[in-house]
């Protein structure tokens, strides 16, 4: 048995090829590609352009500029990679497949009806398919060529949105593209209005006049799940679920592994290939450079340490036992009055836990040792803002010239998610609370249909938050003493809606989660969350905070090493965000300051199977958590959740995350960046499951989220952050 990469060796018989050489230029790289569909033009080191034609289909011009060159020679690395791409949608034409779409990667998406997973569901014909494809792309695994192959489902259309019309399907806000005329998409905005057979689009603000028959909806699953709404109504919601299990058996490891194994083999064996030399090798076998990160340990009250996280609470008691300042806290709920008799039990079970449950029988109170609760329960007769806001008031004045309330337990709905965020009554009660330095967390009226054993498991994460947001610390993280002090600091991002029908989505980025080492959450201040263009100005004015505000608490002196490792899922680290971060740097010169910009990535194409769980029923062929494969001195692919993570069989094969350190970066260690991510992913306090991503990105996130939305309503001010409440993990 053997853990296999998603990748096959490339070994070139032939190295040397003809190649056109040229001096680039902007004009003349754009002329030659739309001049010359058969070759292949490619922009090499800023300075020239390589163009490449394996059929040698050059015209007098470019035969003037033709040269040899081996692609082996290191200065080519990179086209060497384009020359194999190439290859490969040659061979894929060749083959009389169907055609290759894109370069970076290249996408091959199946034709045939009978692969049809919609079809096979639905057993009938229908306006959306969703299809069997490949995505193929080259990259360097420790500085050998490697041809990655991947597989998903991808959603397809050919009708035009007035089919759609004629049914009776709402347009209004869903998004749509048109077809060009080289065969690719180009997506045009939301419909804003259909009249006749003309519809407006909106993209950014602009509106554009499409005919109703050239325009198409995007095939997006929410498209497809309303659209089965509207044909079937009451049966729509199972066969909803019928479609999910069969997209999920679709991306289930064995048949992952099997329909990659399948593309590869195509590939050795093509003629074209071979007649090329290029020679395609089996699947790479990666057993014996695959490592694991030990399990991290964890800092309890009287620093007391433990591996187990229920084990070292229940044992030990949270880390901030003996100095949490909300002992016996006095707790007020706001509820629907048709509701009052359900929420009074669930709020004893939440506080006083449920009787020989495994992880949940001595409830918030017991678990952390909160002492015993103080409860008053203030209703609303409607469950909008309006009837929120003043039974919220009642409470206030329920403890008018008294000390306020130490937590608010606010009942919510599933359904308000859908609305805007002026209408919707969850975000009203956040912001006066919190307005008032009031912890608050919300629960489900679904929740309250669970079984004991079910409820159990979700009153034990909601706990864990409560006592987080209520100012307390669960655990610290058990830090490998170093010879440096070190903070990490997340970068995260939230899409945001706005306007009417939440048609307009703008994206916020969320950069205040500063931890330490040890996992110590650090809060510079107020949290904020600012568009794309903005926050790179914010990360130095956080940086520079954050060091004015820890250096006397971590008792940094004269000369002391101070490492700064920042996390993010940004597309990419560019110049200007690492040129502010060396200028806040520049003006602490009493340190000597290193740093790390870790870029992470879940949208890539590595995977990992490991055939010794080939009988696996949950999570067959997947990976174990913590294993770790180093792709290049820079960058690591990392196991966040394995086999035993997933929560049903059909969850599909977990992915690793990817993980690259910038080259202008001064600490570059990659195994120790990728052991404090994969330390950092067992450090939620939203819940007791692993997380898919590291702390330091998941709360960024989560702030971005939360501040997003708030900010949209008229009376919320970003002071209130400065209080208690705001200091803690509020977002959670």
């Amino acid at each position: 048995m053997a853990i296999y990469l998603n990748g096959c060796p490339v070994k070139l018989k032939r190295t040397k090829f003809s190649v056109c050489v040229l001096k680039y230029s902007d004009d003349l790289f754009n002329e030659l590609k739309v001049k010359y569909k058969s070759v292949i033009f490619y922009r090499h080191k800023g300075m020239e352009i390589l163009g490449f034609s394996f059929e040698q289909q050059y015209d007098s011009k470019l035969q003037e500029c033709v040269k040899e060159i081996d692609v082996t020679d290191e200065e080519y690395s990179d086209f060497r990679k384009v020359l194999i791409k190439y290859a490969i949608k040659k061979a894929i034409d060749n083959a009389g497949k169907n055609k290759a779409w894109g370069f970076n990667p290249i996408c091959l998406i199946s034709s045939k009806s009978e692969e049809d997973i919609i079809k096979k569901v639905l057993n009938t014909d229908f306006p959306f398919a969703a299809l069997p494809a490949y995505l193929i792309d080259v990259r360097e695994i420790e500085n050998e060529t490697c041809i990655l192959v991947d597989t998903s489902v991808r959603y397809q259309t050919s009708y035009p949105c007035n089919y759609f019309y004629s049914k009776g399907f709402n347009l209004i806000g869903r998004k749509a593209y048109i077809n060009l005329p080289n065969g690719e998409r180009k997506k045009v905005g939301k419909i804003k209005s259909y009249e006749g057979n003309n519809i407006i689009c909106e993209t950014n603000g602009d509106s554009q006049n499409y005919a109703s028959d050239s325009l198409f909806l995007i095939p997006s699953y929410k498209n497809i799940k309303d659209y089965l709404s509207l044909l079937y109504r009451t049966s729509a919601y199972k066969i909803n679920e019928k479609l999910y299990n069969a997209v999920s058996a679709f991306s289930n490891g064995k048949n992952k592994f099997s329909k990659i194994k399948a593309f590869a083999n195509f590939l050795k064996k093509s003629q074209f290939f071979e007649n090329n030399g290029i020679q395609i090798e089996e699947l790479f076998n990666i057993t014996s450079k695959i490592n694991n990160f030990e399990k991290p340990q964890f800092t309890f009250a009287n620093s007391s340490i433990a591996t187990g996280i229920e084990y070292g609470l229940k044992k030990f008691g949270p880390y901030t036992k003996a100095h949490f300042d909300r002992n016996n806290p006095a707790i007020c709920v706001i509820c629907s009055e048709s509701r009052q008799g359900d929420v009074e039990q669930f709020v004893r079970k939440f506080l006083s836990g449920i009787n020989e449950h495994k992880y949940f029988s001595n409830g918030l109170e017991g678990k952390f040792g909160i002492g015993r609760s103080t409860v008053k329960i203030f209703t609303f007769a409607s469950n909008t803002p309006a009837g929120y806001k003043k039974a919220i008031e009642n409470a206030l004045e329920y403890k008018a010239g008294e000390k306020l309330w130490d937590l608010a337990l606010v009942q919510i709905e599933k359904s308000f998610k859908d609305l805007n965020v002026k209408d919707n009554p969850y975000f009203t009660a956040k912001s006066m609370l919190m307005a008032r330095d009031i912890p608050v967390q919300d629960f489900t009226i679904e929740i309250l249909q669970q079984n004991d054993i079910t409820l159990g498991y979700s009153l034990n994460n909601m706990a864990l938050a409560t006592y987080a947001k209520m100012g307390g610390v669960p655990w610290l993280l058990q830090s490998i003493p170093t010879v440096v002090h070190e903070l990490v600091i997340g970068i995260g991002s939230a899409f945001i809606s706005e306007g009417e029908q939440n048609t307009r989505k703008n994206r916020v980025m969320g950069i205040t989660t500063v931890f330490s080492g040890s996992g110590q959450y650090i809060l510079t201040g107020k949290s904020n969350a600012v568009s794309p263009d903005g926050y790179k100005d914010e990360l130095a004015n956080v940086l520079e905070t954050t060091i004015d505000k820890v250096k006397a608490s971590m008792s940094w002196v004269e000369g002391d090493t101070i490492r700064i490792v920042f996390h993010s899922m940004v597309k990419e680290f560019n110049g200007y965000e690492i040129e502010a971060v060396k200028d806040v740097i520049k003006k602490f010169k009493e340190y000597n300051i290193e740093y790390a910009f870790v870029k992470l990535s879940k949208e890539h194409l590595w995977e990992t199977f490991d055939t010794n769980k080939n009988n696996e029923s949950k999570g067959c062929l997947a990976p174990t958590r913590g294993q770790y494969f180093k792709i290049s001195d820079y960058a690591m692919l990392l196991c966040l959740t394995g086999g035993a993570e997933l929560k049903k069989a059909n969850d599909g094969h977990p992915q690793c995350v990817y993980a690259s350190v910038h080259k202008d970066s001064t600490f570059k260690d990659i195994k120790y960046l990728s052991n404090q991510i994969f330390n950092f992913s067992a450090h939620s306090w939203r819940s007791y499951f692993v997380a898919p991503l590291p702390v330091t990105i998941m709360y960024s996130n989560l702030i971005a989220y939360s501040l997003g939305w708030l900010n949209q309503l008229p009376k919320w001010d970003n002071s209130c952050l400065f209080q208690k409440t705001g200091r803690a993990k509020w977002f959670l």
